[in-house]
């Protein structure tokens, strides 16, 4: 056996199996991990998502609880305009629409 034959024998050994094995490995888990980093993040977005819908029901309901209050304490008709309009200015609600008298 020459020199040059046991030479890339030991670098075959030393080096490009223990490359093999790392390969394989992370060829293995690597997919693995990914999946569930990927599934952590939609979760995480699904959550997000979820409580900034509960927070626009949220501030809906609280606004049309106050439009209804309000048009409740308003007796004159002339005097809620300008009540609603308030709640608007405020910040309550982006906007009223009253279709009638009775809702």
């Amino acid at each position: 056996m020459t020199l040059r034959t046991r030479l890339t024998a030991a670098f075959v050994l030393v080096v490009l199996v223990p490359l093999l094995v790392v390969v394989t490995l992370v060829t293995a888990t690597l997919p693995a991990a990914l999946d569930e980093r990927q599934e952590q993040g939609l979760t995480s977005s699904s959550r997000l998502a979820a409580s900034v819908v509960a927070g626009l029901c949220d501030r809906a309901l609280a606004a049309a609880e106050a439009v209804a209050r309000t048009a409740a304490a308003t007796s004159n008709p002339a005097q809620l305009r300008p009540a609603l309009e308030e709640l608007v200015r405020r910040g309550v609600a982006d906007g009223v629409r009253v279709t009638g008298s009775v809702g």
